[in-house]
């Protein structure tokens, strides 16, 4: 594993970890379990969070920050014994920041066993939900 990149990403993230207090319990849904309100407000977070001021020092908003700060990790942490601890890692700092635009939302989870045999004919990968499905 690129121990710099390990490094960066763990100073990025401090920041919005350290400023959490532990509150509630959050319970993530299935997606298809979302009511359309929740997964209106779900987007719209993600929205929000695309909408605001890019990171010091970065053209990245925090939205595409995660998307980059994945792709950086993902042969380093990927099919490793970390993997785990790392996504859960990952995961939580990514709802913390939706926390920060709106309280109110849980990320939800795909269960694609659901749609392991026919994964082009998902709901997930429609307009009600995510969007294409590559077609």
């Amino acid at each position: 594993m690129n121990l710099l990149k390990l490094l960066l990403n763990t100073l990025i993230f401090s920041g919005i970890v350290s400023s959490q207090k532990c509150g509630r319990t959050l319970v993530r849904k299935e997606i298809r379990e979302m009511s359309a309100y929740e997964r209106k407000a779900f987007m719209n977070a993600l929205t929000k969070l695309y909408k605001n001021k890019p990171i010091a020092g970065s053209k990245l908003h925090k939205l595409d920050f995660f998307g980059w700060s994945h792709t950086q990790m993902y042969y380093d942490i990927h099919q490793q014994p970390s993997f785990f601890p790392w996504h859960r890692y990952f995961l939580q700092l990514f709802q913390l920041m939706i926390l920060q635009v709106d309280p109110t939302v849980v990320i939800p989870y795909w269960d694609w066993t659901k749609d392991s045999q026919e994964p082009h004919k998902s709901p997930v990968l429609t307009d009600a939900f995510y969007g294409s499905n590559g077609n």
